[in-house]
């Protein structure tokens, strides 16, 4: 079976894995020592009366040595591993947030936290059981080759029935690691859905079949599948440990009982041999019952190179954003999308919602709104504006300067955003210096002041209502301090008081800072609080009628 976690670690880190490989190796040796001190020591009680005190000294040294060993090869192999983890971890999430959002909705937020907690803890889990193993299989090695000492016959039975043994077990070891990953990806299933049941709780409180279909047709199906798929394997594996078990019985029952039949063995060497068999039962329970542990260790290392290898693939890459390119690009006059297209896909490749060609001159300055029905295409329009998606077709420009991989970041660093589905942050990061008294300015302004204060560089809280984080999100955009402010229905959420201050007092404010306003908007009786009004209607600006 390969052994990636070794390849892992080679390619992870410039710590080599020999001086761990013989740490585990010593371990091994000593622990077969123990049992050749030990019979030797049993032949001179047997002649002498008593042993020696230099075997006694001999076994002492061994034990020692045998400890040490072991211990130092387990700590330096699970802090190795661990270092490899987190090298792993940081190096996905900064690729992930790199990219663009079309790759994390590809990917998805369950499967992506799935690999990353439970791939890698399975990882974590598997290191000390792998060394041991292989401290396990080095001691295997000198017993077998004691007892080959001891007597040829002897050696040639148990090898060949450990042989065999081995081989019963291989024959179902593919299926376990098949199984295994076949659970593996129902979790990632079921972690979907547990997400519509938290992501969804209101919705599904008021709708109770599909409540009641979430949870028995989908979440619960899910759910019993990865336990079916794991069962399975155990059952597998348990077959094999049982089997081992059995087979170490028949295997001194040959020694003790057949054996003698047809080799003359004194009774001396039949007790050594004996022992020596029933001093291996341990190494080859901890080898066997390591395979599984390895063939999950192997699915989770797959996991976590697969998903990578998704974010590489996905992933465009941007050059960092330079301050002389985020002030050059700040200082423009127009904004515009020319001949814009772009097509979702699904997870399998399949073109879904087109959107374009879109043509839009945005001047700065100006207060936009966009209006339109669900699914007309205005937080698509958004997301490509912004940078947040990247176009299939056309260019947008800043001026003369056409954004592309080499200025598509500081393009970014144009906007503040408070998207539909907006993240509220506890503290404002990346911002030095925040000003803790216009921090409690703004929070007055927004009537927050009962519920939220700020200290040691945070809200004090953000389990709030839809409104109030919109609230808190807005405080954000406006310490930014953007160029352009775009706001995807930001009033929705809001009662009457805060939905007409911030057509009638945050975007006139925003406005004489000279910032550029981007609102999607439903509210037609604050339309005039607009420079110019933008109807989109199936992926493309149609001309606005003074309708809906």
């Amino acid at each position: 079976m390969n052994i990636k976690i070794l390849d892992l670690i080679q390619r992870e880190t410039d710590q080599p894995v020999k001086h761990i490989l013989l740490m585990a190796a010593l371990s091994g040796i000593a622990n077969a020592g123990i049992l050749a001190l030990v019979n030797t020591a049993a032949d001179q009680a047997l002649d002498l009366g008593e042993a020696s005190v230099r075997l006694l000294v001999m076994f002492v040294a061994t034990i020692l040595l045998y400890f040490f060993t072991k211990k130092k090869a387990l700590m330096e192999s699970s802090i190795l591993v661990e270092k490899v983890i987190n090298s792993v971890r940081l190096r996905m999430i900064d690729k992930l947030r790199l990219s663009d959002l079309r790759t994390l909705d590809n990917i998805g937020e369950s499967k992506f936290y799935n690999v990353l907690t439970e791939d890698a803890r399975a990882l974590s889990t598997s290191t000390p059981i792998l060394v041991n193993a292989f401290q396990s299989a080095i001691m295997l090695g000198f017993c077998l080759l004691y007892l080959g000492l001891l007597s040829v016959v002897a050696f040639g039975v148990t090898v060949a029935m450990v042989a065999g043994a081995v081989m019963v077990y291989l024959a179902n070891a593919e299926q376990v690691r098949v199984n295994l990953e076949n659970a593996t990806h129902e979790e990632t299933h079921f972690f979907d859905f547990m997400s519509h049941i938290i992501g969804g709780f209101s919705e599904n409180k008021v709708y109770q079949k599909r409540n009641d279909a979430l949870f028995h047709n989908f979440l619960s199906r899910s759910l019993n599948r990865a336990l079916t798929l794991k069962v399975n394997a155990q059952k597998l594996l348990v077959g094999n440990f049982m089997f081992a078990q059995v087979f170490f019985y028949v295997l001194l029952a040959v020694i003790v009982f057949v054996l003698p039949r047809f080799d003359h063995l004194d009774g001396d060497i039949i007790t050594k041999t004996t022992a020596a068999i029933l001093f291996i039962i341990g190494p080859l329970e901890n080898i066997v019952s390591a395979a599984p542990v390895l063939a999950r260790a192997n699915v989770a290392i797959n996991n976590l190179e697969t998903m990578e290898a998704h974010i590489d693939a996905e992933a465009t890459k941007d050059k960092p954003a330079t301050p002389q390119q985020i002030k050059k690009l700040s200082q423009f006059q127009t904004l515009t999308m020319n001949k814009i297209t772009f097509c979702y896909r699904d997870r399998e490749g399949r073109d879904g919602f087109p959107l374009g060609p879109v043509n839009l001159t945005i001047n700065r300055g100006e207060t936009l709104f966009i209006i339109g029905g669900n699914g007309s295409g205005k937080s698509t329009v958004m997301r490509l504006l912004t940078g947040l998606y990247y176009p299939r077709s056309g260019q947008i420009r800043c001026d003369n300067t056409v954004i592309n991989s080499e200025n598509y970041q500081a393009f970014r660093e144009q906007f503040s955003l408070i998207m539909s589905d907006f993240h509220l942050f506890d503290r404002f990061y990346g911002l030095e210096d925040v000003d803790t008294d216009r921090v409690q300015e703004l929070i007055d302004y927004m009537e927050m002041d009962e519920i939220v204060s700020y200290s040691e560089g945070r809200f004090s809280n953000i389990n709030l209502s839809t409104g109030q984080r919109k609230r808190l999100a807005m405080i954000t955009t406006l310490l930014e301090n953007k160029p352009i402010c775009v706001f995807d229905e930001w009033p929705a959420d809001q009662d009457p008081t805060f939905r007409r201050r911030f057509y009638t007092e945050i975007l006139p404010q925003l406005k004489e800072q000279g910032k550029t306003v981007i609102a999607i908007s439903h509210d037609d009786h604050y339309f005039h609080c607009a420079d110019r009004i933008l109807k989109m209607f199936e992926g493309n600006f149609v001309p606005y009628d003074g309708k809906m």
